[in-house]
């Protein structure tokens, strides 16, 4: 198949977990003491009960804040990062952030989360729903972030309103494969409808790879979803600069930038 996207046939057994039904809400996170500081891995399950294929992620965060989530897998000390820096932005209302990703996890596997935050020492809260089902292939193991970190995140600002931006590099060259993408942002330009496009090559000569992705801000941001779209199944070769740009409605820019699924 064309991009080499893995599909899906079919999903069964959704089974919640860090859902705390006594608070109608879910498990909390809490970042380290400096901004961009990861803080303890909190565990969600001890052990799946059945193989998951398809992962529903699912944050809030304090108003005004943003945070960076870990998922891990494996024993408590030794836990393996299969999802980097998941972003989740909120401002004047909790609105949570939720994206569908495909995502293979073994059953019998300890599960757990962690956050960093922009300002360090607050909390989120996350809770996922596990999907068992079956791929044509081998499914998606886990996904690195493209310019999500705390310390790494780019400022893409539209100079003219209603006009692309330059170009903003994400990564020169890609350590691996990849074969999805997800765009995720941070936005602070309030009250502004945006588009954002993510290319591929050499600085001067990029080609869009995702064109327009639309996003809209409130007058205080709020009513943000921080992945501005679900996995987008496209193939990025090992050693592939990547980059980003915007187009807004008004002047003022965004934190933006890429989850991308491996094998």
């Amino acid at each position: 198949m064309s991009g080499g996207f893995i599909p899906l046939d079919g999903v069964c057994n959704g089974t919640d977990i860090g859902t705390v039904t006594a608070s109608t809400t879910g498990t909390t996170l809490t970042a380290g003491s400096g901004a961009g500081t990861k803080g303890s891995w909190v565990q969600l399950i001890s052990s799946t009960a059945s193989d998951t294929t398809l992962v529903e992620m699912m944050s809030a965060a304090s108003p005004g804040d943003q945070f960076q989530i870990d998922i891990g897998v494996g024993a408590a000390g030794s836990e393996k990062t299969i999802v980097s820096n998941f972003l989740c932005k909120d401002a004047a209302y909790e609105n949570p952030s939720a994206v569908l990703l495909p995502l293979d996890i073994p059953s019998g596997t300890r599960i757990a989360a962690r956050c960093a935050s922009s300002s360090g020492s607050n909390s989120c809260t996350l809770n996922l729903i596990l999907f068992d089902g079956s791929f044509l292939e081998d499914g998606i193991q886990g996904y690195d972030d493209i310019g999500l970190a705390y310390a790494n995140q780019q400022d893409v600002t539209c100079t003219t309103a209603n006009s692309k931006s330059a170009w903003v590099q994400l990564i020169s060259s890609t350590t691996r494969d990849y074969y999805g993408l997800v765009l995720m942002g941070s936005p602070y330009n309030g009250g502004s409808d945006n588009l954002v496009d993510a290319g591929i090559g050499a600085s001067g000569s990029e080609v869009t790879i995702i064109p327009n992705c639309r996003f809209i801000t409130g007058s205080s941001n709020e009513v943000v979803q921080s992945a501005m779209s679900g996995l987008i199944p496209i193939h990025i070769p090992s050693g592939t600069r990547v980059a980003i740009r915007l187009q807004s409605s008004a002047t003022g820019g965004h934190f933006l930038g890429l989850l991308a699924a491996y094998k």
